[in-house]
């Protein structure tokens, strides 16, 4: 499973919509989408607010 899948995989399972995400990180749900698509690359930064919002551990992120 690629980066961007794994955070839309979450994000659904929380049953939360882009819109959500990027206001929870203050970015544009666009942005979240291409993440999410592999188009872009979360900063770490954001990476950390992200698990946070979540409600998870930070490694759930590392894909082998």
């Amino acid at each position: 499973m690629t980066f961007g899948k794994r955070i839309k995989e979450l994000r659904e399972s929380k049953g939360l919509f882009l819109r959500e995400v990027g206001a929870a990180l203050e970015l544009d749900n666009a942005f979240i989408s291409k993440v999410e698509n592999e188009e872009r690359l979360l900063p770490r930064k954001h990476l950390e607010r992200l698990a946070e919002f979540l409600n998870v551990p930070l490694y759930v992120f590392k894909l082998n």
